[in-house]
């Protein structure tokens, strides 16, 4: 790459021998130099012997993963500002918030792109060397003239490399006076020179980024040390837009800090498809309704609420009767839209507070959080067992009519953790189907009684 005097010396860290080829291959085909590791511990004592420029690290390793590895070259000063980019086959949100906690810059998922993977790591080498480079300037600038003389032509070409960078950057002054923003800041945020004269990087908060975070951003450079972290900000348009920010100290040949320079990264994109993959991990496809997985972490927060306050909550299990006859006379698509129209009903009857979960097929969930009174369920249950069976309109000249079998558990006396709250529930749904039949409701301690056991039979 031009923009190096020598290729970049690239660490490829990964147990998988195929894997370590592969990467190999490819980056010799854009003349990095790159060296293969196959173990955490190795890539340790290599990168002590020989730094390199950049290091690609695998997360799923035996004895040591990739976590630890970086964790470990961040905690040293000597290897802490080398990048490290995470390849990984994990495709959760929470490995790749992991990833960039532990200090990694940048997470690419397997299979990936090879022109992705080489944009990626050009990006990160040349923040890299212009971190390196702002550092060694504030040297050169206090030795002897001869010296001076060097730094300034130093100088000259970071200033330029700066300004035509592609990536925003600002330059400000110990108290977060802007001093010197660069042509790709002013494209971006669409604000000029004139604009943030006098200003400081405030003006691009968007009031959404919490106040912790502006905290320990300005405690790490006070420190002397680098800030890495993600900004919710907004350009002059008022259009928010995801900010990654490298924020690092300028300091003189005493180790006095003198300004900071912010290197800016627009991320929404990759912001934007991590919630989306959030998303559909915690929610119905069809319905937009919490899953399962999601009610489960609802039952627990409300658990944790309720002990905490002494309160109730109930759970109601709800199943919709004689489903399967709808799809096998009118079709999936219908049966879709039935069960579209079903959790629209349920939610539009319950308070904003309450939880509407789609757990399967045509089996719905309920968290009823903090009961106000021993009237209340049965108050809620007749008036969902009322709305869901009106008639759900297929075309201008057919509707269907169904029923919904309503079983009801409550904290405490029920059970005293989501297992035993939704197997209770459960049970009291089918004992709602096989005592009272359909459109009806039992609650638990009811169906114990008639089933002649205290213990659920599922």
């Amino acid at each position: 790459m031009g923009t190096f005097d020598s290729p970049p010396d690239i660490l490829v860290v990964d147990d998988n021998l195929q894997n370590l080829k592969l990467l190999i291959a490819i980056l010799d085909k854009r003349d990095y130099l790159a060296r293969p590791v196959n173990s955490g511990a190795l890539a340790l004592r290599v990168v002590q012997a020989a730094p390199p420029d950049l290091v690609l690290l695998d997360i799923n390793m035996p004895e040591m993963d990739g976590y630890e590895v970086c964790e470990k070259l961040k905690e040293d000063p000597r290897t802490r500002d080398i990048p490290v980019i995470f390849l990984s086959a994990y495709q959760d949100l929470s490995e790749k918030i992991k990833a960039l906690q532990c200090g990694g810059v940048d997470y690419i998922t397997k299979p990936f792109v090879v022109e992705e993977v080489f944009a990626r790591i050009e990006r990160h080498l040349i923040i890299a060397k212009l971190q390196k480079k702002l550092k060694e300037q504030n040297k050169e600038l206090h030795t002897e003239i001869a010296e001076r003389k060097k730094a300034e032509s130093e100088s000259r070409k970071l200033a330029q490399a700066v300004q035509y960078s592609g990536s925003p950057i600002i330059i400000t002054d110990l108290n977060g006076n802007i001093e010197f923003i660069n042509k790709a800041f002013s494209a971006f945020t669409g604000y000029s020179a004139d604009d943030v004269k006098g200003q400081t990087p405030r003006i691009l908060k968007s009031g959404k980024t919490e106040q912790h975070i502006y905290e320990k951003l300005w405690k790490t450079i006070a420190r002397g040390d680098i800030w890495r972290g993600d900004l919710l900000n907004r350009k002059k348009s008022g259009e928010l837009y995801w900010d990654h920010l490298v924020i690092s100290p300028i300091v003189d040949k005493d180790g006095v800090r003198t300004h900071y320079v912010a290197i800016r990264d627009d991320i929404t994109k990759r912001k934007e498809e991590e919630e989306h993959i959030a998303y559909l991990a915690t929610h119905d496809i069809l319905t937009k309704l919490p899953n399962r997985a999601l009610f489960n972490e609802r039952i627990e927060h409300a658990l944790t609420l309720a002990k905490r306050n002494d309160w109730q909550i109930a759970i109601f299990f709800i199943d919709l009767n004689d489903f399967k006859a709808i799809n096998d006379r009118f079709g999936h698509a219908t049966g879709d839209d039935v069960l579209l129209e079903f959790g629209k009903r349920l939610r539009a009857n319950l308070r904003e507070s309450d939880t509407v979960a789609r757990l399967s097929g045509d089996e719905f969930s309920c968290i009823i959080e903090k009961i106000p009174n021993e009237n209340y369920l049965p108050i809620v249950a007749k008036k969902l067992i009322e709305n869901l069976s009106k008639p759900f309109k297929i075309d201008e000249e057919n509707s269907i009519y169904l029923t919904a079998s309503i079983g009801i558990s409550i904290f405490p006396q029920d059970g005293d953790d989501s297992v035993k709250l939704l197997r209770n529930a459960d049970q009291a749904m089918y004992a709602t189907k096989n005592i009272k039949g359909q459109s009806n409701y039992s609650f638990y301690k009811d169906a114990s009684a008639n089933s002649g056991s205290t213990e659920a039979k599922l």
